[in-house]
């Protein structure tokens, strides 16, 4: 029994230790950073770019898209290991119950992970339209400045955030953004 626990224990022991080096390292190097005796030059902050939030947000998605795609083809791998580990470890002999067992665990933990990264793509490209509506828009109305409006781009509230707003001497004006797809024909 404690042999069972052994063999299936050892390849996730292996991928645990890999993802703990990299929390590891990320956590030195963080820490270095702050101990460092130079900082950024910039005292306050700096005005924000159209499409900040959603730029943001458009990023961590690209990190979970990277994390989805590095442990899919990890899963079947992680399961035909824990399936040889019992093998090897415990000498647990091979019948079609074990075998079956360890391929549904592949397939099930396979199936989640693209669930996950499907969905994350779905919602990366919408942001991304998001994203490229409040730029153009954001160029565009960049041109008032000429006539003598400031214009501000993201500006964020409690609840959200505003994504343009134009103050010009005729008056002050929220402008929201909103972009959809088209169709490719028509």
């Amino acid at each position: 029994m404690i042999l069972d626990l052994l063999a299936a224990a050892v390849p996730v022991g292996v991928m645990l230790a890999g993802a703990c080096s990299t929390l590891l390292l990320a956590y030195v190097w963080r820490r270095m950073r702050r101990r460092s005796q130079r900082r950024s030059p910039l005292a306050r902050d700096l005005l924000r770019s159209p499409g900040h939030s959603l730029r943001e947000r458009v990023v961590e998605l690209d990190g979970d898209v990277a994390g989805y795609l590095m442990f899919l083809p990890l899963m079947p791998v992680l399961a035909y290991s824990m399936h040889i580990s019992q093998s090897y470890f415990a000498q647990r002999p091979e019948d079609p119950i074990r075998i079956i067992a360890s391929a549904c665990i592949g397939v099930i933990a396979t199936l989640v992970f693209m669930r996950l990264l499907w969905k994350s793509l779905q919602e990366r490209h919408r942001l991304q339209m998001g994203l490229d509506g409040e730029l153009a828009v954001g160029e565009e109305l960049n041109q008032l400045m000429l006539a003598g409006c400031r214009v501000f781009h993201d500006v964020p509230f409690s609840y959200g955030n505003i994504d343009h707003v134009v103050v010009s001497p005729t008056g002050v004006y929220s402008v929201n953004t909103k972009m959809r797809g088209k169709p490719k024909q028509g």
